[in-house]
């Protein structure tokens, strides 16, 4: 599902809190996804119109 939304344009960013919290903050990630902050994702959600979470 992640691949499909960053082949059309999506932006993916994950909680860098949960990964840490999984022992994940150092795994490989999909490309074009990205650890993100809780301010980063505060600012974001503000920012848009629309927002999906999964």
């Amino acid at each position: 599902m992640l691949k499909a939304v960053l082949a059309k344009g999506g932006r993916v960013k994950i909680c860098g809190g949960c990964a840490e919290a999984r022992g994940l903050k150092s795994a490989p990630l999909i490309e074009g996804t990205e650890i993100s902050t809780m301010a980063e994702l505060t600012n974001w959600v503000a920012d848009s119109d629309k927002v999906i979470t999964f």
